[in-house]
């Protein structure tokens, strides 16, 4: 408000915003009397609305006449504001130079001296709205770090591109697959660019524990989180888990989705999702996957006995989207006085050439058998499980008088000896795991003879017989025997033999 006339006056002086459509005054502005010289003007504007007009100067505020330079009451009027999306490019940019037309920072001031009114604009184009954005990374892993247990580390920045500060909301959800079990979990919180802070709560400057819950949404950055313009957030977290290698499933083993990522609800492999709410805006997904860590079973099967001769079949399956290596050993438990009389014939049975070890090392008779050497690759499941196969031919003999209890499987521990139990230990992903299969040993074998006579004495010439004997040797066991026949004469006197035309 400036005064060149040569007479003192009084006047009024209000202020009214005219801003476009999206741009909001969000409280009311600091409005301040910012005259040069102490005590003029209207000491005490009135600005309490968001709305305006505001009080500058109140009807009959004094100016003194211009003696030898101009009077100027000067005031400054500091109006917060937001751009919200509604907006569009049109309604945050000024009018015409002179407009009273509500686009932009548009704002108007009206000065009444003397029962005459005159106004006058002031406007700057609006900043674009707050773009606030976010994207999850993995970081590391899935690392093991002990006995089917592994970490995985996440990434989740949040970024605001916009013109204005924004707020938003952040969720976290894992979207595990079957058979992976959430251990534990961190979660740290940084200011990546810009200025301002994250949210630090839960989310600390040091990694805090978190408790994740797989399906579950888990608040890392609460409604109404501040974000400056030009600023990034960080949020990292570091998710132990547990895989269960029985449960898990092909169909929920993530195999490739670190290269086509499932929908972001989808529970499969090591999936996970992060919500992004803007304030005022709709919830946002954002999601990463790794397939879930190798998932190897050993299992072995009873024997199929053929005589003296146990053959047993021992498989090992991954279900998991990742491919790994492995050991596979084989160990007999035989019962006492069940002897392995020769090395087994070990075989790689699987159904794929090449796959698995091709050459296992069976040369003992007393084992481990080595079926698979250490470092042993086995595939990652894509579309149906895969299986490594070996067979495991064991000669044997059982002794004679064994006592029928060794005979018979074990029925207190599977891992103790008795009858034809065998074992396989298969040692992957830091843990090692034991199958056993187990029959019956058939009962020794049982040799018996017995000496008949089948013909005679039948008169063949003078004083001259001819006799004959059969011998039956029988065996009545379970497992195959081996004998020594001999033949001993004791007629009585007078009776001589005749072989050849010798007598006896």
């Amino acid at each position: 408000m400036t005064n060149t006339g040569g007479t003192a006056a009084t006047y009024e002086l209000t202020d009214s915003p005219l801003f476009g459509v999206g741009v909001t005054v969000t409280a009311p502005p600091v409005c301040t009397n910012t005259s040069v010289l102490p005590g003029v003007g209207d000491t005490t504007p009135t600005c309490t609305t968001t709305t305006g007009p505001w009080a500058l100067a109140d009807p009959g505020t004094a100016i003194a006449a211009a003696v030898a330079v101009p009077v100027v009451d000067s005031y400054t009027v500091a109006v917060p504001f937001t751009v919200d999306n509604t907006s569009t490019p049109a309604s945050r940019t000024c009018p015409a130079v002179g407009s009273f037309t509500a686009t932009g920072l548009n704002n108007g001031a009206t000065l009444t001296v003397a029962g005459t009114t005159s106004s006058d604009p002031g406007c700057a184009n609006a900043p674009p709205p707050a773009l606030v954005t976010h994207a999850k990374t993995i970081t590391a892993g899935p690392v093991l770090v002990g006995p089917n247990q592994y970490t995985i580390s996440y990434q989740i920045d949040l970024t605001n591109s916009g013109g204005v500060p924004g707020g938003y909301q952040l969720d976290e959800t894992p979207h595990f697959g079957a058979g992976v079990v959430i251990n534990s979990a961190t979660c740290a919180s940084s200011l990546a660019a810009g200025t301002g802070t994250p949210d630090i709560t839960p989310c600390t400057a040091a990694p805090a524990p978190i408790v994740l819950v797989n399906g579950t949404p888990f608040n890392l950055a609460t409604a109404g989180t501040t974000i400056n313009v030009a600023t990034t957030h960080r949020y990292a977290l570091v998710v132990t888990f547990t895989v269960v290698p029985g449960s898990v499933t092909v169909a929920t083993n993530g195999a490739g989705c670190n290269v086509t990522p499932p929908p972001p609800t989808t529970d499969t492999g090591l999936n996970n999702t992060a919500t992004l709410t803007v304030t005022g805006g709709t919830p946002t997904p954002s999601n990463v996957c790794a397939p879930t860590p190798p998932a190897l079973v050993v299992v072995k099967s009873d024997p199929v006995v053929l005589g003296t001769t146990a053959t047993y079949t021992v498989t090992v399956t991954n279900t998991g989207g990742t491919a790994a290596t492995y050991e596979l050993t084989d160990s007999p438990l035989f019962g006492a006085g069940i002897t392995v009389t020769a090395p087994p014939v070990c075989t790689n049975t699987s159904v794929l050439p090449g796959v698995g070890d091709t050459t296992p090392t069976c040369t003992t008779t007393t084992g481990p058998w080595a079926l698979a050497d250490p470092g042993t690759a086995i595939a990652a499941a894509v579309a149906v499980p895969v299986v490594d196969s070996y067979t495991v031919a064991v000669p044997f003999t059982v002794a004679p008088g064994t006592p029928p209890a060794n005979l018979l499987c074990p029925a207190v521990s599977p891992f103790a000896t008795g009858g034809l139990n065998n074992r396989a230990d298969l040692t992957a992903s830091g843990v090692t795991t034991t199958d056993t299969g187990c029959g019956s040993a058939p009962p020794p074998a049982l040799v018996t003879h017995v000496k008949t006579i089948t013909a005679g004495p039948v008169l063949v010439g003078p004083n001259q017989y001819t006799i004959s004997y059969q011998i039956d040797v029988t065996n009545s066991g379970g497992a195959s025997g081996g004998y020594q026949l001999d033949e001993t004469p004791h007629f009585g006197a007078g009776v001589r033999r005749r072989i050849g035309m010798r007598w006896w």
